[in-house]
């Protein structure tokens, strides 16, 4: 299995994810807006997501990402931790130049935050899905970083 494989496995869990969360809340319109956006993402630039996901959940929450604490995700304040993360206001940009929605918010941060209220909503085995996924993430990003 080569890198480009890795990648699509990654994106297509990605995907799942996105999926699993906007059926959980399908009035949800900023879900739905964000789930477009960034399936459209996925096609035009399959590198992008990989890279986005890397960067500001993986590299940065990889500890409390092997705990499987959903409600360190839920309760944590990502202000000041974006603040200091280079590049996600122009990631946010490209994300929002390949989506064919307008977007309700104009910062990573406000993404954060529209996913954290439904993802609390949910009950606990739905929870512990959502760390499931995020944990499959992160492996599967250890295996793209090792082709």
């Amino acid at each position: 299995m080569d890198k480009s494989d890795v990648l699509q496995i990654f994106n297509r869990q990605f995907k799942e994810f996105v999926e699993n969360i906007s059926e959980s809340f399908p009035k949800n319109t900023t879900i739905s807006k964000m789930k477009t956006a960034l399936n459209l993402l996925i096609v035009v630039k399959p590198n992008l997501v990989y890279k986005g996901v890397k960067k500001f959940v993986i590299d940065m929450y990889r500890t409390e990402i092997d705990s499987g604490d959903i409600t360190f995700f839920i309760d944590k304040d990502y202000k000041q931790d974006l603040s200091k993360a280079s590049g996600s206001e122009s990631f946010l940009k490209i994300v929002n130049e390949y989506a064919t929605v307008d977007s309700d918010s104009n910062s990573i941060l406000e993404k954060i935050e529209a996913l954290k209220g439904p993802v609390r909503e949910m009950n606990h085995a739905e929870q512990q899905n959502v760390m499931k996924y995020i944990q499959n993430l992160m492996k599967l990003s250890d295996l793209y970083e090792t082709r």
